[in-house]
């Protein structure tokens, strides 16, 4: 466990540290937020659906779509209050209080699984777009190392979580 903790932090010193650029940096935190803008405007849309006349079908869709990343939210936060892993930020400049809230855990990430379930989900609804969908889900979770909000076991927990809810969602919904 050990070795896999100090990996874990080299890997994450490299990538945040070693590669960082000013450019590069603005670039990642525009990404780092992409998921919840997408759940933003899916959230909107699924309203829209509720009140729309041809709303059988689509509130279908939606309901497809919102509720597996909706399962993997509330499990990442239960998931955060349990573990109660502190992100990068915490060994850099050490919090006078930790925050008890999940949010301020890092482990694992929650940008990072919303955006491989959102991913994975609307992939299975357009199969055409699963390889850019999961692609800029990669991203994603690229930039939540790269800014300094998580170390990468977070960001490869965070992907495993969203991909394997969507799997078991669409397994269990059949």
């Amino acid at each position: 466990m050990e070795l896999l903790l100090k990996w874990d932090q080299q890997l994450f010193q490299l990538i945040n540290e070693t590669l960082h650029n000013s450019f590069a940096f603005t670039f990642f935190s525009a990404i780092t937020n992409v998921a919840d803008i997408a759940v933003f405007f899916l959230t909107v849309f699924f309203i829209y659906a509720l009140i729309s006349k041809t709303k059988a079908k689509t509130t279908k869709i939606i309901f497809n779509v919102l509720t597996p990343v909706f399962i993997v939210f509330v499990i990442t936060v239960i998931l955060k209050l349990i573990i109660q892993r502190p992100g990068p930020e915490a060994f850099v400049r050490p919090w006078p209080e930790f925050s008890p809230f999940p949010w301020h855990y890092a482990f694992p990430s929650g940008h990072t699984s919303r955006a491989f379930a959102f991913a994975v989900v609307l992939g299975q609804q357009l199969p055409m777009w699963r390889w850019p969908l999961l692609g800029a889900a990669s991203l994603i979770g690229f930039s939540r190392i790269y800014i300094g909000a998580h170390f990468p076991a977070d960001v490869i927990a965070g992907a495993l979580l969203g991909v394997l809810v969507v799997f078991l969602f669409k397994k269990l919904h059949k």
